[in-house]
């Protein structure tokens, strides 16, 4: 299975693209980690989180008495992620710095499986291995949970294809779907409708990506909680989820 980043580059991509303290503290954040607590629950199940990156949306939940295990292709995120949880004092049930696409994670052993900002930087067939392996790890009656940007977030994609084009894309590689182009992935991996959803949210994050627009929103006060947790076909944040049948 090809991996989609350039070997040349992909560690210092993935090195580069760990979650600030501020970032943690921001409403995108916060919204995330609502939305994400309302499709598993709160009865303190088994979570992995695949491309931890810093390890702050976990810790976020290894606080609230979930046991959380670290997953993440790039050495330095797993120890900035190892370093945030020593601070706070707790210690993850596990971590790995493994590769997705090369594994050694157990089958049926987690209640939820993860991924926040990383299947958009593969390519459409490692997309499918992706969603594979996540569902693979997770127990019957467990869950996937995988959310990307959203391709028909106008704003964003406007801003990618520009910063692309002056070669000010940070990120490397990047693939981004819409919700009918992950309908489809999940469909020609064998899914029934009935295991899986699809929704998408933070109909404001997008335009935090063009200066002046995120400026005159801040200004205007509408960088809200609220806003960031607002579901519509064309928010930033595309979500899906995956149930595995007991």
């Amino acid at each position: 299975m090809e991996r989609v980043m350039q070997p040349k580059d992909s560690d210092k991509i993935w090195d580069g693209d760990v979650v600030s303290d501020k970032q943690y503290f921001s409403h995108k954040f916060n919204a995330n980690m609502e939305k994400l607590e309302a499709i598993i629950g709160n009865d303190k199940q088994w979570i992995i989180d695949i491309g931890c990156g810093s390890g702050l949306p976990m810790l976020t939940f290894a606080r609230k008495g979930y046991k959380v295990s670290l997953f993440d292709y790039s050495k330095k995120s797993i120890e900035i992620a190892k370093e945030h949880f020593t601070k706070a004092g707790i210690k993850p049930e596990e971590v790995f710095c493994q590769d997705i696409l090369k594994n050694t994670l157990e089958s049926d052993r987690y209640d939820v499986a993860v991924s926040y900002g990383v299947i958009e930087h593969f390519y459409d067939d490692g997309k499918k291995f992706f969603i594979q392996e996540m569902y693979r790890v997770v127990k019957p009656g467990g869950i996937v949970v995988i959310s990307q940007p959203n391709k028909a977030c106008i704003p964003f994609t406007i801003m990618q294809k520009i910063t692309k084009l002056i070669g000010r894309w940070k990120v490397g590689f990047e693939n981004d779907n819409n919700a009918e182009e992950v309908y489809r992935f999940l469909k020609e991996l064998g899914f029934e409708d009935k295991q899986f959803k699809i929704m998408a949210y933070n109909m404001i994050n997008g335009y935090f990506y063009v200066p002046i627009l995120r400026n005159i929103l801040q200004a205007l006060g509408k960088d809200t909680l609220e806003n960031h947790m607002r579901e519509g076909k064309r928010g930033y944040c595309l979500l899906y989820t995956i149930r595995k049948p007991k």
